[in-house]
């Protein structure tokens, strides 16, 4: 378990006293922005670096005037660059500006999405009809739905966002098979008082197994800003970042600020999920949020929550903890207490390694235990790959392997160190779902 922690130096806010969000029917005109400015006694001397839409302005200071009268979305956000190295720069959440034409139904809003209108602003709810193609935005476009709804008839994917700089900000979005709104492969994507409601990739819990799942959300192999959202009705997962290329020289990101919600009654079974990616692949920065990885197979599925009950576990001593030098390991009469709530998952003094057993069984997975010194450094590595009914080096029964593969005839001996002293064996399903860890002693 883990929990990502954002530390600030007293509050950092960018705003505005007049509109940020103004019609072509009301007039466009200027705005004023302003940053207040930190404690030098705490923050120490620094520059005020000013940004728009992902790019570094050439301008300092507490205040600026935004002029351009242009249809568009304008993201601000600010910077402060200490002058000390050894200071970590802070920055505000970004200020949305919005110059946007009123759309009233389906077919204004369609007509200025093929003219490409970079900004509309909704004045109701707009169903879209189409039930065959996604609503694509494949340009740089803001749409403010003016706390409307838009909604669909259930098509697979609702929102197909594929280009940069894509803004959506104050809406319900309602319906999906599949996938509610979904980034592809883009860059600066940013949501901000955002609903969503009646998610795409339905219910059902043994879906998710297959680390394809659908969502309210998905982002691929993207990197986008949330801010503000609420997942109004129940589902399989809320949001889903996932990077679908196998490198790693681009994660997928997913940066949230402000309040994440969901429906404790009707609850989300991954509130944010990844199934098809590796650890290096994908980024979560967040506050208060508990991160779980779940080895299924071929893939791992990972979850962050910051409503529901953390997932927990306990290894009790096995009952042999002392061993002379030459002898092997023998965990027979160790217990573990498992509790995953979200998969109603309970195991409580299990004997053995029962779960380990259980994962090998369902899900074709390997355990994994590293004999390490007291300072953690790994001494050697074995791979729990099946048991037997045999006696062979434990009353445990376990059979153990150098190699990841379930193969029992490929059994090794559990050697323990030579060396008299105290050692650690950490217990792991896969490489990456740590249980914990238990202590042996090797005497003369």
């Amino acid at each position: 378990n883990s929990t990502h922690i954002n530390v600030g130096y007293g509050q950092f806010e960018l705003s505005t006293e007049d509109e940020k969000v103004l019609s072509t029917n009301d007039g466009i005109t200027n705005r004023v922005l302003n940053v207040n400015p930190l404690d030098e006694g705490l923050d120490g001397e620094g520059v005020y670096e000013w940004y728009l839409n992902g790019e570094k302005l050439i301008h300092t200071g507490l205040t600026f005037t935004h002029e351009d009268a242009s249809l568009g979305g304008y993201l601000y956000q600010v910077v402060f660059n200490p002058v000390n190295p050894l200071i970590v720069p802070l920055k505000t959440d970004p200020l949305l500006i919005i110059n946007g034409v009123e759309v009233s139904n389906e077919t204004e809003m369609l007509t200025e999405l093929s003219n490409e209108t970079e900004a509309l602003i909704l004045t109701n709810d707009i169903e879209y009809t189409n039930e065959v193609d996604s609503l694509n935005l494949d340009y740089p476009v803001t749409i403010y739905g003016n706390g409307n709804k838009l909604s669909s008839k259930e098509i697979s994917t609702f929102i197909n966002v594929t280009s940069n700089n894509v803004y959506l900000s104050n809406m319900t979005i309602v319906r999906a098979n599949r996938y509610n709104l979904m980034f592809t492969r883009v860059d600066n994507g940013y949501l901000e008082d955002i609903k969503v409601d009646e998610l795409g990739g339905g219910s059902d819990a043994n879906d998710f197994l297959s680390g394809d799942f659908g969502s309210g959300v998905y982002i691929n192999k993207s990197e986008v800003v949330v801010n503000n959202i609420e997942f109004i009705s129940g589902g399989l997962v809320g949001i889903r970042i996932d990077n679908d290329s196998s490198g790693t020289s681009k994660k997928a990101s997913l940066e949230l600020i402000g309040e994440f919600k969901y429906n404790s009654e009707d609850p989300l079974f991954l509130p944010i999920g990844s199934g098809k990616s590796s650890r290096e692949g994908v980024e979560v920065i967040a506050t208060g949020f508990d991160y779980f990885a779940l080895p299924a197979g071929q893939i791992t599925i990972r979850r962050w929550d910051n409503q529901g009950d953390p997932v927990t576990w306990e290894i009790y001593d096995q009952e042999k903890t002392e061993y002379k030098s030459g002898e092997f390991l023998d965990l027979f009469g160790i217990g573990i207490n498992v509790d995953i709530g979200f998969l109603g998952l309970e195991i409580s003094n299990a004997e053995g390694l029962m779960f380990v057993k259980m994962y090998i069984s369902m899900f074709k997975e390997f355990g994994t235990l590293e004999i390490t010194d007291l300072e953690d450094e790994v001494l050697n590595t074995y791979y729990i790959v099946g048991e037997t009914d045999e006696v062979v080096y434990g009353l445990d029964k376990l059979v153990y392997s150098n190699t990841k593969e379930l193969n029992v005839d490929n059994q090794v001996e559990p050697k323990l160190p030579t060396e008299p002293g105290k050692y650690k064996i950490k217990i792991y399903i896969g490489d990456e779902f740590y249980l914990g860890s238990v202590f042996i002693t090797i005497t003369e």
